[in-house]
């Protein structure tokens, strides 16, 4: 099963962050990935994450906010 990395900034923008989560994280198991769910706290995080997730073997990192969290 490949597995996929989710990395979410629960305070970007305005809207509630779970909801989106949980949407994803359902559409992304039924397609057959292992999906685990990281959120950041602080400055930098999405990038340790993100590095972090490849060292550990996942296939595919998504992330979740907004342009802070993507650059």
């Amino acid at each position: 099963m490949s597995k996929l990395r989710l990395i979410v900034n629960p305070v970007s923008g305005t809207c509630d962050k779970q909801r989106i989560v949980d949407k994803a994280r359902k559409r992304i198991a039924a397609a057959g990935f292992a999906v685990e769910v990281t959120p950041t706290t602080c400055r930098g995080d999405a990038t340790h994450l993100a590095q972090e997730g490849i060292a550990e073997g996942c296939d595919t990192i998504i992330a979740i906010g907004g342009d802070g969290t993507v650059n």
